[in-house]
């Protein structure tokens, strides 16, 4: 007769829940989806044999040599019996037991393969610097079971060093195709399909948006189910409005049209009503939002041509974005904000600024000074000249300070003088703007002073970038025979300014200038920029400018230095 087994509730290592509870701790799986099979194996196993005993007692129990036993009075065959029901209620309990038994060590087991698949290899990659390093260590990860890192996802620790680990990949830029950054990969297409199945994007998730070269990694239907839940949002107008440009141009790389067209309806929206809000931030950053740009050039090429007659792309755009990010505050919003201001106040007046002074960079100037420049075409009175440069590498003029400096000029000028400003390319610039003054004002009124600015040297100062001489007044070419005809252009004793750096060095070109033209000469002798410039006038009406700079200048009259001025 067969002995009953013993006590499942037991878990001494000779039971099988005690040996499955030994062998889950030294089992070695490294896949979850393994380690919980083989425990369920086992418990299985355990169960069945549990099950054949109980058989077997209730098939001895019942025979015809045991019936013939129990008519004659034995007992034995209600032992049998009696032994029949234990075993099933040992097995009844074997599987109660068993279950809990299986959960408490699978969930020892999945943090053991968590530990050496995903968590101890990520540790060892943030405490390395070298990718040979990293390339041995990822050995683990590069063989790790998609089962085991999805389940990692669901642990709010783990994931949290999962998606930490992820960042810090992205950051560091490791190789494409590298074990971690097929990792990478395969925990972007996991979030992508929980994204799916949630309908939203997890919170922790939304990095995702911001990493354009893992969303294009993924393959087409996970591609499609990220985006697709991206535009099923109701209200995706208003998801756009609040999301950041990054994120935009992400989607809009990766095919989201809705979201394109969305963001496509809010420019137009914008410009229809004269606003910038949106639009000014995208080309701050070009390098960046390299698929937004592109659909706003071709509605600002739309907006630009109806509005002021010019085009976006051929007339504005070479020059308002050079210099950017280089010092500069290129500001489209801004540039818009100007142009609209004077074309309100002048119709056309955009194009004639930009076809008869050559003015692109709007952004530089007070709208004021444009307008009135504009109403004052046709009045003869006394006057003077600023010229900026149409090239900037750097973006040395495209400050509030210039904006603040002209705008104080243009107050206290007022009534004595009228301000020109003009943009040039190099000296054939120059010579055609001091001719064009001559031959409309000449005759009643000469240039009684002017400001010069551009990139400078103690011996030249440069208006273009192009790479040719006439891009650049020299001080060699001022000993020319046309050079020398330039006083004609100007009032006797005149007043000449220069916002360029250097060009008020002993023996340059500022000091050759105020020698030909007998004027007092206002220069800087370092590497610098204007702080400011203020105007007083004399009884007889004469200008006198005080000139700051943030470095020291020098005051020339007729070739002679009068005073040094050293900075504040």
């Amino acid at each position: 007769m067969n002995e009953s087994p013993p006590q499942p509730q037991k878990k001494s290592a000779d039971t099988p829940a005690g040996r499955l509870a030994e062998q889950r701790n030294v089992s070695g799986e490294t896949s979850i989806r393994d380690a919980t099979q083989a425990a369920r194996d086992q418990l299985a196993e355990h169960v069945r044999g549990l099950r054949a005993e109980r058989d077997a007692a209730r098939t001895k129990s019942t025979s015809l040599p045991m019936r013939a036993k129990g008519l004659l009075g034995s007992k034995e065959p209600e032992q049998y019996a009696q032994t029949a029901d234990r075993q099933a209620r040992l097995a009844r309990e074997a599987l109660h037991f068993g279950k809990a038994n299986i959960e408490e060590h699978e969930s020892r087991a999945i943090q053991q393969v968590l530990d050496s698949t995903v968590l101890r290899p990520l540790h060892e990659l943030s405490e390395r610097s070298t990718w040979q390093e990293e390339g041995k260590l990822v050995a683990a990860i590069e063989a790790l079971d998609r089962a085991n890192l999805e389940h990692a996802l669901q642990i709010g620790q783990i994931r949290s060093q999962i998606l930490a680990s992820w960042k810090e990949a992205v950051r560091r830029r490791l190789p494409s195709g590298s074990p971690f950054t097929r990792f990478a990969e395969m925990s972007a297409e996991l979030l992508i399909e929980e994204t799916a199945r949630a309908g939203t994007l997890p919170k922790d998730c939304e990095f995702l948006l911001t990493e354009p070269n893992v969303l294009a990694s993924l393959d087409g239907p996970a591609r499609a189910a990220f985006v697709g839940v991206i535009e099923s949002q109701p209200g995706l107008g208003a998801w756009v409005t609040e999301a950041d440009f990054q994120t935009l141009d992400t989607l809009v790389s990766v095919g989201a049209q809705k979201v394109q067209e969305a963001v496509v309806g809010l420019i137009d929206e914008e410009l229809k009503n004269d606003r910038f809000d949106l639009v000014q931030q995208i080309p701050n950053m070009p390098h960046f939002y390299t698929h937004l740009q592109p659909l706003l050039e071709v509605r600002l090429d739309s907006y630009c041509e109806e509005k002021f007659g010019l085009s976006f792309s051929a007339d504005l755009k070479p020059y308002w974005t050079e210099g950017s990010g280089s010092g500069g505050e290129y500001d489209l919003g801004h540039a818009l904000s100007v142009m609209v201001a004077v074309e309100r106040s002048c119709p056309q007046g955009v194009k004639a600024l930009a076809e008869r002074y050559g003015i692109r960079e709007f952004y530089r100037y007070p709208s004021d000074l444009l307008v009135a420049q504009l109403n004052e075409e046709d009045i003869q009175q006394p006057y003077g000249i600023i010229v900026y440069p149409r090239a900037d590498y750097n973006g040395a003029f495209d400050s509030r300070n210039d904006r603040r400096i002209m705008e104080n000029m243009f107050e206290e000028t007022r009534g004595h003088h009228g301000l020109k400003l003009f943009e040039a390319d190099g000296t054939v610039d120059l010579a055609r703007i001091l001719i064009s003054l001559d031959r409309k004002y000449g005759r009643d009124n000469k240039i009684a002073f002017a400001v010069l600015a551009g990139h400078g040297s103690s011996y030249s100062i440069r208006f273009g970038d192009h790479h040719r001489r006439r891009d650049a007044l020299y001080q060699t070419q001022l000993a020319e025979p046309g050079a020398r005809r330039t006083k004609d252009f100007f009032v006797q004793h005149p007043t000449v300014i220069f916002f360029s750096c250097s060009t008020g060095e002993d023996q340059g070109i500022a000091q050759e200038i105020s020698k030909q033209l007998e004027a007092q000469v206002i220069a800087p002798t370092q590497p610098t920029r204007p702080s400011d410039v203020a105007v007083s006038y004399s009884h007889a009406g004469e200008p006198h400018f005080t000139v700051e700079y943030s470095s020291d200048s020098r005051i020339y009259v007729q070739g002679e230095v009068t005073e040094e001025v050293r900075a504040a």
